[in-house]
């Protein structure tokens, strides 16, 4: 059986993915105008391009609004994350990367989406800058930069349990929809004013273009200030159903605050102040910090030992 990391390499080699519609004469498999139809009503003059302009808003309306399936949350998933790779580069140590997959499956099973349709994929990405990204499919990366502020497995269990968070949330595909809906908007501007201007030659691109782009703009901008509040409350729980001490999340935040390089695309520029952050993670937990369990530290220092050094 393939590695993980194997897996991740040929997602490299591979490149993104193109998620393209299959189109029928007349309509599309997914009940939207397939575009011969639209073209061919260009041809009958203004009461033709009135109806193919209709059409390209009914069809751009349908790609909007339709539900984000398993398989296209997965495909767009792992596009983005080879975008990701393509960028940062693969850590190639297949022992860190085991180790990292076995902390993570495990607090997945913690999580409110322990099962998704090809599992959860974990990554370390071959950067200095102290960050981390899950994008859709449950594919989380993980830069060495911030494998560094991690100094024990509680604090590593924590990055995770974040990205677990905004998975379980779905909130990179809150912002698919919200890109979708933007695009269904701007087609509807564009038809209008392309009727008006009478103007027959261009064409509305496929409302899924450009997809995998808007997500990995999405995860290096950052999610609302909510958002992340409600993946740090959920880490604190995921933390907590799987043994380990929530209180690692803030010894985690203030080593990450105390390794910013300026000018560095980290975590600092895509989330609220680490303060802020503090507060209100310590106001979630109830119990005293916890000792370190040996055996845990033991593995981590194993496994991690290379990924971490510079």
């Amino acid at each position: 059986m393939k590695t993980l990391f194997n897996r991740f390499a040929s997602l490299a080699a591979v490149g993104v993915f193109a998620i393209a519609g299959y189109f029928t004469a007349g309509c599309n498999s997914d009940g939207t105008v397939s575009q011969d139809v639209i073209k061919g009503l260009d041809g009958f003059g203004s009461i033709g391009q009135g109806l193919s302009s209709g059409l390209k808003v009914h069809s751009a309306f349908h790609k909007a609004n339709e539900k984000f399936g398993a398989i296209d949350e997965y495909h767009l998933g792992r596009a983005t994350a080879a975008q990701l790779i393509a960028e940062y580069g693969l850590y190639n140590d297949e022992a860190a990367t085991r180790y990292l997959n076995q902390v993570g499956q495990t607090l997945a099973e913690f999580s409110n989406k322990p099962e998704t349709y090809s599992g959860y994929h974990f990554a370390i990405l071959n950067s200095d800058d102290v960050n981390a990204f899950a994008a859709p499919g449950a594919f989380i990366l993980v830069t060495r930069g911030l494998l560094r502020c991690a100094e024990n497995e509680g604090e590593l269990a924590a990055v995770l349990a974040h990205e677990l968070g905004h998975i379980q949330r779905e909130h990179a595909l809150l912002a698919i929809q919200k890109s979708r809906n933007e695009k269904f908007l701007a087609v509807v501007g564009t038809e209008a004013a392309k009727t008006a201007a009478g103007d027959q030659r261009a064409e509305v691109g496929n409302i899924l273009d450009g997809m995998s782009d808007d997500v990995l703009a999405q995860l290096k901008n950052g999610y609302s200030k909510t958002q992340e509040a409600e993946a740090d409350g959920d880490a604190v729980i995921i933390l907590r159903s799987a043994g380990y001490d929530p209180n690692s999340m803030i010894g985690l935040l203030q080593k990450m605050e105390s390794q910013l390089k300026p000018g560095h695309a980290d975590f600092s520029s895509t989330h609220p102040k680490t303060a802020d952050r503090i507060a209100s993670i310590r106001s979630k937990i109830t119990e005293a910090p916890q000792a370190l369990n040996p055996s845990r530290t033991a593995r981590f220092n194993t496994a991690m030992a290379a990924a971490r050094g510079k």
